[in-house]
């Protein structure tokens, strides 16, 4: 969890562009699971650039420091704990990342 949300929220802070940036973190029950959602004011990405992220080295944005690795690590942490996670962005108006952890009953 903490690898998640470092990755999540720092990649947040990087992003925020121009901005000061507003980062808004919250959980709640869903059927099945619980969602965290981190969202923020950030720079947001493309519908193309949505897909890419979660590859290896991939990087969007070349002026701002990085490896690339960050995301493939997280989405490969949700997928091997068996949650699910996703991004929704409009390019410039932020991004909303979503992780679903599945909790049997």
């Amino acid at each position: 969890m903490r690898s998640i949300l470092y990755n999540l929220v720092s990649n947040a802070i990087k992003y925020c562009g121009s901005v000061p940036p507003i980062i808004i973190i919250e959980t709640s029950d869903i059927e099945n699971g619980i969602l965290l959602s981190v969202k923020d004011n950030g720079i947001g990405l493309t519908e193309a650039d949505q897909e890419k992220i979660w590859a290896m080295y991939s990087r969007v944005n070349y002026n701002i420091d990085g490896q690339g690795i960050g995301l493939y690590l997280t989405k490969k942490i949700v997928d091997s704990a068996g949650g699910k996670i996703r991004v929704t962005s409009t390019e410039g108006n932020g991004c909303t990342f979503e992780v679903v952890f599945s909790i049997d009953k």
